[in-house]
Order: structure tokens, then sequence, then C-alpha cells
């Protein structure tokens, strides 16, 4: 079937990268390398101005073509400044969204969720149906989302999803998320760099999320970084049977047969926390990230169920699957994965004090 791959659960999926030979994928990195510093430079040196929004905004980014962790990021600290009692939203570009321009869309007041997946993008509608009392706003156009977000919803504070490359729109505070692979990785299309591992010096502070067990290189990272460096995990928290309503602990997965599937980056993370929590994975079927499912690729992956064997997907994965829910039965599982921070309590901080000690012209006093 097109765009689906068996796999060996316990062999490491390749990467799956282009055909062409490698010379002329260096050729149009170059090209691309060229581009980005280009436009860069041009921001620095005043030739493009970021606009300032009238609200303190914060940037949560990558380096990386996605997998880094930054949308669960973006929902803890939302949900955290919400808790400390700040009216805060979250902005998105909406990205493969048929609503997405830039004209900004309120997904969501923060009580009402007002469109769907297919119209804004499996991310903000993932964001909106779990971030209660908190706004979600979809532009292309950053600046415009934030005046809607200041003019309509009386916001102070702006959680920019997946901003960092947005030089258009001033940040008062940058906030990294990277994998520890990205430091070894090559800028597209050789790798799965959006932009040259030097420009980590923008960030104001660098977030980076482990795996089980995942050993990392710190001395790496304080060679290229020389900001604060906070380590966290996204770890399972949840096994959600949206068929039955009901919640169970990851302890469930023990032992019992799986048939996974999902469209995200890095599939692979997934396959392990399954592995990692003793899941016998029978069939693993790998998208690429974003995947629109189609009913044809549902009914083909629930053909291979026998008697005490359970579908399992992502979270991120069942946003797009809503629209399919009747294809399914009781054996459907979503794993639900959260953000946990080491040094939490100096984590939240260094946020606190960057939101409350800005300066008069809008900048964070770091």
């Amino acid at each position: 079937m097109e765009g689906l791959r068996h796999r060996d659960p316990y062999r490491p999926i390749p990467f799956q990268g282009h055909m062409l030979p490698r010379v002329f994928l260096r050729v149009f990195s170059t090209l691309y390398r060229f581009c980005l510093e280009a436009r860069r430079l041009a921001y620095e040196k005043g030739v493009f101005v970021p606009k300032k929004a009238p609200c303190f905004v914060l940037s949560v980014g990558n380096l990386s073509l996605g997998g880094s962790g930054k949308t669960p990021t973006t929902m803890l600290l939302a949900q955290w400044a919400a808790d400390r009692g700040l009216k805060v939203a979250v902005i998105s570009r909406g990205y493969k969204g048929s609503k997405s321009s830039k004209r900004p869309v309120i997904v969501s007041d923060g009580k009402r969720l007002n469109l769907g997946p297919q119209e804004v993008g499996d991310e903000p509608y993932m964001m909106a149906k779990n971030l209660e009392g908190i706004p979600v706003i979809i532009c292309k156009d950053r600046f415009n989302a934030c005046m809607v977000a200041k003019e309509f919803l009386q916001v102070e504070v702006v959680l920019l999803d997946d901003g960092f490359q947005h030089l258009a729109l001033y940040r008062d505070l940058d906030l990294l998320v990277v994998r520890p692979h990205t430091f070894q990785d090559e800028l597209f299309p050789l790798g799965n760099l959006r932009e040259p591992i030097h420009n980590i010096v923008r960030a104001d502070v660098l977030l980076v999320v482990l795996d089980h067990g995942e050993p990392i290189d710190s001395l790496q990272i304080t060679s290229l970084f020389k900001g604060p460096i906070f380590f966290a995990r996204q770890l399972p928290y949840k096994v959600y049977l949206p068929k039955k309503g009901v919640e169970l602990d990851p302890s469930f997965l023990e032992g019992k047969d799986l048939i996974a599937f999902s469209g995200i980056a890095g599939p692979e993370r997934f396959l392990n926390t399954l592995l990692h929590l003793k899941a016998n994975v029978v069939r693993f079927h790998a998208f690429k990230d974003h995947h629109p499912f189609k009913e044809r690729e549902v009914k083909e992956i629930r053909s291979q169920l026998k008697k005490g064997v359970y579908l399992i997907t992502t979270e991120k994965d069942w946003a797009r699957l809503e629209g399919l829910s009747h294809l399914f039965g009781q054996e459907l599982m979503v794993l639900l994965t959260r953000i946990e921070v080491d040094r939490s309590q100096e984590f939240f901080g260094f946020m606190e004090k960057a939101l409350l000690g800005a300066t008069e012209d809008g900048r964070s006093t770091l």
C-alpha cells in the first residue's frame, strides 16, 4: 500500500531521505544555507525590522523538521502561565490546515472549540482540545494574530508555537527545544535541520528533550550554547480508549499484542516508547508527519487484527483520525505523552523571572 511500511519493530527505522546523489543534495543544501543567512543578516542589519506585539511573546521553537517536542512544551508552558493567573493564548501557523492564511482564525476562545483538524491543522486542534480556558489562534502572520489576541481576548502573554524561524515578529523570550541528535544532524536536504546548528546562539534558553534512558553529551552542547540549558523527557502518562472513554495507566500495555501506527516526525520514538513499556509490537506502520489518513488505510490496518490484538496510535495522530472514528472498534488505544522537565522548579523560576522582569523596551532581563 502506498505510504504504508511494514516494519520489524526491533530494527531501527532508517532515515527516509531523498534518493538524489549526495553531491546534488549538498549543492541544494549550500544554496539553502545562503538564503537563510541572507535573510538572517537582513534582519540583523536592520534591512527588515521585526514587529513588536503589544503583549509578552514567548517563542517555543526548534531547529529540526519536526519531532523535537516543541508542541507539548508549548502546552506545558501555556498551562503553567495560566495557572499563574496570566491571560495567555497560543498562536500557531496552522500547518496543513485549510484555514491557515495571513488572517487570524480563532480555533478556540478557551471555552469553545470552533474548528476541526482539517481546517486548522492537527497540532493547533490538539492544543485547543487540551488547553481548557486558553485560546488558540492560527495565522501565518503571527503579528496579526498577536493583535487579535490582545484586542479581542485581552491576552497578556502569547506562546508562539514553532516561532524560532519567524524573524518578522519580535520575541521577548526565545526557548529552543532540541533533541540530542540535532547536534549531529545536517542542513536540509542533506539532513533535517531547518537552519545551521550555529544559529542556536539566537536562543535565550535551551531545552533538551530526551527519551527513555537516552544519554546526552552535555560537553558538546555547552560548547555551542552558553546560555541556560535544561533537560526534559517526553514520557507516557495515559492510555486512552476513545470508544470506551476510559483512561488507563501506561503499565496496562505490558505484555499486550499491539499493531502500532503513526504519522509523526521520528516515529521510531513512539515505537521505542511502546517497547520500553514492554508491549509486544507485532506490526508497526509508519507514515509521513501530518499524514492525512484515508479510509482505505484504516481498513487495511484493521484487517490485520486478530483476537486479543489492540491497535495503538499517538494523540497527534488521533486528532487527524477523529473523522474516521466510526471505522474503529473498542480495540483502539491512544498513547498520551507529556514533557517532564528536570530541575523543574529552577526552569519555571527562570520563566517567571523572564515574564516579570521585562524591561521598559519589552525585552526580558535574563
